[in-house]
């Protein structure tokens, strides 16, 4: 009878997304201190070839882990701004979905965001977006440039706004984690200071509060 390891094929009976899946599992109930490759392939049901099978060694595992916990926050993000008409509500409702699942998943928010990781092309991608979200804003005339920083820094707003806008979000959504700001606050104190933000940005003040209280 075979044992645990001693299968030439059992790796092939256990695939990739099955064992992110369990990954996330683990870090979601038990922090990141949790991800060794014995803890893993145990809760996988396989033995720790699996892991060295499919992605080669525990640090290509992690890192799909984090791609995986960036794609599921992007769907969250994604839903909360969609059938939204008016592009400065949907970028207040992606930013709120940011924090909602930050607090709601501590441990993989901070592995995400805080613990160390190799390259960032999932961090890339996020930020593209957001940029993409800005210039909507631009587009529909709701955000307007500086003129005066036309020849300075600032002159690319929505690299210079997108990174001003995840910096709240994220010192917010940190906040909360570390219990320096309520978790009962936290969508006022991001919402007081996306409006001020949008208003920076050119919108007509009015306005900047209503689309942010309707996110």
């Amino acid at each position: 009878m075979a044992t645990r390891g001693s299968s030439a094929d059992e790796p092939a009976r256990v695939d990739a997304a099955h064992l992110v899946a369990v990954a996330a599992d683990l870090l979601a109930e038990h922090g990141p201190s949790a991800l060794t490759a014995r803890r893993i392939a145990d809760a996988a049901g396989t033995s720790t070839m699996a892991i060295y099978s499919r992605f080669g060694g525990t640090g290509a595992l992690l890192a799909a882990l984090r791609a995986d916990g960036f794609a599921h926050l992007a769907s969250l993000t994604d839903a909360a701004a969609t059938e939204v008409d008016d592009p400065v509500t949907a970028l207040a409702a992606a930013s709120l979905a940011y924090l909602d699942f930050g607090v709601a998943q501590p441990h993989r928010y901070r592995f995400m965001f805080v613990e160390p990781a190799p390259g960032d092309e999932p961090g890339r991608t996020a930020f593209a977006t957001l940029c993409s979200s800005i210039e909507k804003c631009l587009a529909a005339g709701r955000f307007r440039p500086d003129p005066g920083h036309a020849d300075s820094d600032a002159a690319d707003p929505p690299r210079i706004w997108a990174a001003q806008l995840w910096a709240i979000t994220h010192g917010v959504t940190s906040l909360v984690l570390t219990g320096t700001v309520p978790a009962a606050a936290a969508r006022h104190v991001l919402c007081d200071g996306l409006t001020r933000l949008f208003i920076g940005y050119g919108d007509d003040a009015e306005r900047a509060a209503r689309s942010v209280a309707d996110a």
